[in-house]
């Protein structure tokens, strides 16, 4: 029989409404830029083992001893803002990673019999805002984090530490024209773009950043109105030569860099853009 997520949530606050015991090797962070989660567990999806703990509509889970990861929405938020921190049993956790799947839409008629199981907190409902802007400690978007959203805006992290954007993290994002990678990312990877309403990337770097960006496999393919890319990077190490097919037929021709013109060199000479889209 199928249950709703209220009946749910309710179950999980009636039998888990004690408190998780303290971790006593983890150190007390600085109370900044954190929410508190509540006291109550939801049990989660069973992908993910343990318990979830909620705050501001969100779910985060225990990832390291100091540290932990958001999986998922227990509210139908529409906008996802996410802290530095979570405080939980009077303890400041560092959120250092948006889980694998964690805001993704999944077709319910794809794998009926396990999809209510296994989904009791990922709502099916659009997340127009990715606010990112607090998020000082994130270093990764996992893979398919938002994968098909119709994301409108993302504010990425103000003092962004985020080195890896997943497999098919942002695959198939509608409403997002122009973003920007912050210098701080030297993996996208697999599809991680793929099939967005994308026109214009900008990779931010300056004449000082020198880790390579690795931009694997089909990472923008088939962002078939990509028409612009600003690249600051001079390190294309470790990306695949497929990773700009199929986007907009005058994309080749309209790439540059606003630190050095060989940065935009190197990057024409990196990539194929093959199969250019022309409407």
């Amino acid at each position: 029989m199928k249950r709703s997520v209220k009946s749910v949530i309710a179950s999980a606050a009636a039998i888990f409404m004690c408190a998780a015991p303290a971790i006593s090797s983890v150190p007390v962070l600085p109370v900044v830029e954190s929410i508190t989660a509540s006291a109550a567990q939801y049990p989660v999806a069973l992908d993910y083992m343990g318990h979830g703990y909620a705050a501001n509509g969100l779910l985060y889970q225990f990832n390291g001893s100091n540290s932990v990861a958001l999986i998922g929405r227990i509210t139908n938020v529409s906008s996802i803002n996410v802290p530095a921190c979570v405080t939980i049993n009077n303890y400041n956790y560092k959120v250092t990673t948006i889980a694998a799947e964690a805001f993704r839409v999944t077709a319910i008629d794809d794998h009926p019999d396990w999809f209510n199981e296994r989904h009791h907190y990922k709502y099916e409902t659009s997340i127009h805002t990715l606010n990112m802007t607090d998020a000082s400690n994130l270093t990764e978007i996992g893979d398919r984090a938002f994968q098909y959203q119709t994301l409108g805006t993302i504010k990425w992290p103000t003092n962004c530490k985020i080195t890896t954007i997943g497999n098919e993290a942002f695959e198939g994002m509608g409403n997002v024209l122009e973003i920007k990678i912050p210098k701080s990312v030297t993996t996208i990877r697999a599809n991680a773009f793929r099939w967005g309403a994308l026109q214009k990337v900008t990779f931010e770097g300056t004449s000082s950043t020198n880790a390579a960006l690795a931009i694997q496999s089909n990472a923008f393919c088939e962002c078939l109105y990509l028409n612009q890319i600003v690249t600051n990077r001079k390190n294309l190490n470790g990306s695949n030569a497929n990773a700009f097919d199929y986007c907009g037929k005058t994309l080749k021709s309209h790439i540059t860099s606003t630190v050095s013109s060989s940065y935009a060199t190197t990057f024409k000479n990196k990539f194929n853009f093959a199969h250019p889209f022309n409407p």
